[in-house]
């Protein structure tokens, strides 16, 4: 899950523990967290919404859509 508090960024996921990890920006749609090698690229739609997350991690790509 994604969500965001004082403009920043957080991401939750269990494979990374139970805390939200900061996400650092790496430009306007790709971002980092620093625990991990772990990066995320959000992806928008043609209306510029983002419609979903490209995760990269320990050498594997997956996506992850918007469900909200």
């Amino acid at each position: 899950m994604v969500s965001m508090k004082n403009n920043t960024l957080y991401v939750q996921a269990t494979p990374l523990g139970p805390e939200p990890q900061e996400l650092y920006p790496e430009s306007s749609t790709d971002f980092f967290i620093l625990s991990n090698d772990v990066t995320f690229s959000f992806q928008r739609d043609e209306k510029g919404n983002v419609s979903k997350v490209i995760v990269h991690a320990f050498g594997h790509s997956f996506e992850v859509k918007k469900t909200s």
